[in-house]
């Protein structure tokens, strides 16, 4: 590491890792995580496109690592490119098995929020459909991106999972956690903490995206990703002008549970640190 005497030589040091983690060789595989026991408790992560299940996967990474949960990715698209579809499903296999996560190729078609009337047909399809692995996986949580994350693949997602759990009624008494990845929450209640290993992780299942990454390198900024989570979630979570939890890296969540007419957050604020239950989420 290079002497560091001022901020601009920050700035440069700063820059040099950038330009290195973007040169590194994709698709690494050393060192994948862990898991010395495994639960009964599962989670799925609804993710609008493949590699979204990473951009918000510290928490269940976390879940699975810590306290043994199982967790599984329900792919609900494979991208809009028709060209790119067959390969991105490889990327995706060869991300969740470097995690040790179950996939579930949903692979629909039309997902924005307009083929709600437009197709409402194979809208209510894709809904039971979901239901159904809702169902199947009997999960203590579900993720899915927030309803203004803005993506249009990302909206509609939103839309067709709280669908989903509507029709499953009482069915399902567990927890549904919104993400963000285009566009920030109003209303976060949660901020996790990653240190270099779950970073690490996630960096590497994000390098298996080889073609996304290529074109967008958000394995290489995910730290930069994750530094910023902690300055706003410190506000946004925190609540303003309070104290920042002494992160280097986080991610950023809302944690809700239905209360018979709506989903709202549950709890209070939380910073889940990595010295702390990460299940304590959960309780009120």
């Amino acid at each position: 590491m290079p002497k560091i005497e001022n901020y601009f030589d920050c700035a440069l040091a700063a820059k040099r890792l950038l330009e290195k983690s973007r040169n590194m060789e994709l698709d690494r595989g050393e060192n994948p995580p862990k898991v010395k026991f495994a639960r009964g408790k599962k989670i799925i992560t609804f993710a609008p496109h493949p590699d979204d299940e990473i951009m918000t996967g510290l928490l269940p990474l976390r879940l699975m690592a810590e306290k043994g949960w199982r967790v599984i990715d329900a792919a609900v698209s494979l991208g809009s490119n028709e060209a790119r579809r067959k390969e991105r499903a490889a990327e995706l296999r060869r991300a969740c098995s470097y995690l040790g996560w179950k996939l579930d190729i949903c692979g629909f078609e039309r997902v924005r929020l307009s083929a709600r009337k437009e197709f409402p047909k194979y809208w209510g399809e894709c809904v039971e459909r979901l239901a159904a692995a809702i169902r199947r996986e009997n999960p203590a949580a579900v993720m899915a991106p927030h309803k203004r994350d803005a993506n249009l693949a990302h909206m509609a997602t939103s839309q067709m999972v709280r669908d989903a759990l509507k029709l499953l009624g009482r069915d399902y008494g567990g927890f549904l956690i919104e993400t963000e990845v285009w566009s920030g929450m109003d209303r976060p209640n949660l901020l996790v903490e990653a240190g270099p290993r779950e970073l690490g992780w996630l960096m590497t299942a994000l390098s298996r995206h080889v073609k996304e990454v290529e074109r967008n390198d958000y394995h290489a900024r995910m730290p930069a990703a994750f530094a910023e989570n902690v300055r706003r979630g410190a506000e946004v979570v925190g609540g303003q002008g309070g104290m920042a939890p002494k992160f280097d890296f986080g991610c950023i969540y809302a944690v809700k549970k239905f209360d018979g007419r709506a989903w709202r957050n549950f709890g209070a604020p939380k910073f889940a640190a990595l010295d702390s239950d990460i299940e304590n989420i959960f309780k009120q």
